[in-house]
C-alpha cells in the first residue's frame, strides 16, 4: 500500500548505455516508461567501439554527444562519467546533468599510492 507508492514515487531509475549495442538500441530503450536517467559508461563504450584509449574525444565523445542530446530532447536526464574537468562545462552544455568525475580504478590506485607512500614514512621497527 503507502510504502510501496512512497518508494515508487522515491526511486531513481538509472540506465546505463555502454555498448554499441545499446546505442543501436537507444530508441527502444527510451520508450521505455519511468526513466530517470542514463548515464553512459564512455569506458566501456570506448571498449565497445574499439579505441579504449580515447573515451573522451573522436568517435567515442562523438556518441557520448549524441546519446546526450537524444535523452534531453526526450526530457529524460543525461549522464557521463569524465576523466577530464575540463570538458564538464562542454557537456553540460549537451545536456549533462548527472556528471561523475573520475573513476574506481583511478581512485584505487589514487589510494594505493597514499598507501604506499605513508608507509615508506613509518619506521622499519613498524613493518613486520
Amino acid at each position: 500500500g503507502h510504502f510501496t507508492r512512497e518508494a515508487n514515487d522515491n526511486t531513481l531509475l538509472v540506465l546505463q548505455i555502454e555498448t554499441v549495442k545499446g546505442v543501436e538500441h537507444l530508441d527502444e530503450i527510451l520508450a521505455v516508461p519511468g526513466i530517470d536517467v542514463v548515464f553512459v559508461g564512455n569506458a566501456d563504450l570506448a571498449q565497445s567501439r574499439g579505441c579504449p584509449d580515447n573515451m573522451e574525444s573522436g568517435p567515442v565523445r562523438d556518441t557520448v554527444e549524441r546519446i546526450l542530446k537524444t535523452v534531453t530532447s526526450r526530457k529524460i536526464i543525461g549522464g557521463v562519467n569524465v576523466i577530464d574537468p575540463k570538458i564538464i562545462a562542454e557537456l553540460h552544455e549537451i545536456g549533462a546533468r548527472f556528471v561523475t568525475l573520475t573513476g574506481d580504478v583511478d581512485l584505487f590506485i589514487a589510494g594505493l599510492g597514499s598507501v604506499i607512500k605513508n608507509q615508506r614514512k613509518w619506521p622499519k621497527s613498524r613493518i613486520r
